[in-house]
């Protein structure tokens, strides 16, 4: 088979956007196992990180629209994984049950292996750098 030219080979946004999604799958396919999809994991992830903190918070954290946050910590609470403790009037403070530790902790090894899959690819050098441009990019 004879391989067609692509202009778009040469552009940041293609190249961003094929290799998120080659990340993306592999993620999501490593989560299922675990029977979570990506915005339940990083918003359970960003719970354990700040205890206490709000839904709204942890939906401006992962740049996730309020709305789309009301199901998240639904399907969390219904897995046993956070708790909501009322802290003044109608604000709710969640936090990891037991099981949501263990469930973390769990994740943090899996997204290193994840991670690996891909970094291992770089020298450490050619990671920091790609760390430090992609940052660049995005304004940070």
């Amino acid at each position: 088979m004879v391989e067609l030219s692509n202009e778009l080979k040469t552009k940041l946004g293609y190249n961003l956007r094929r290799s998120s999604v080659l990340m993306m799958n592999d993620l999501s396919r490593e989560l299922g196992e675990f029977g979570l999809k990506v915005t339940d994991a990083t918003s359970l992830m960003v719970i354990g990180e700040n205890e206490g903190c709000s839904q709204t918070e942890v939906g401006v954290a992962l740049a996730t629209k309020r709305a789309n946050m009301v199901p998240i910590v639904q399907r969390l609470r219904e897995r046993g994984l956070i708790d909501r403790v009322r802290t003044d009037g109608r604000a709710q403070a969640l936090h990891l049950s037991e099981d949501g530790r263990v469930m973390v902790s769990q994740l943090k090894q899996m997204l290193l292996e994840h991670e690996r899959r891909f970094t291992d690819r770089l020298s450490k050098r050619e990671f920091q750098t790609l760390m430090q441009l992609l940052q660049k990019v995005r304004g940070i």
